[in-house]
């Protein structure tokens, strides 16, 4: 793993994020593939459970890839929207 770039207001700033960098899955050869930051959240209630996406391909935890624009905080809110 390597260190996960650090966000602020500017997404270039330092900022209070201090996390690990992974890598899911693996490239497909003949296939383009563009690195990108994703954030995802855990959300629960008072009784503990925890809200997922539900997709034809299964369940997730809100959040994913985040677009050129968005901050940590708006990619994980996009899936639920």
């Amino acid at each position: 793993m390597r260190p996960a770039r650090r966000f602020a207001g500017d997404r270039n700033e330092a900022g209070p994020f201090d996390a690990q960098v992974r890598t899911f899955g693996s490239p497909v050869p003949g296939v383009n593939h563009t690195p990108r930051l994703a954030a995802y959240a855990v959300v629960h209630d008072d009784r503990g459970l925890v809200a997922v996406v539900h997709t034809s391909l299964g369940y997730f935890l809100p959040g994913g890839g985040a677009l050129d624009v968005e901050t940590p905080e708006e990619t994980v809110v996009r899936p639920t929207a």
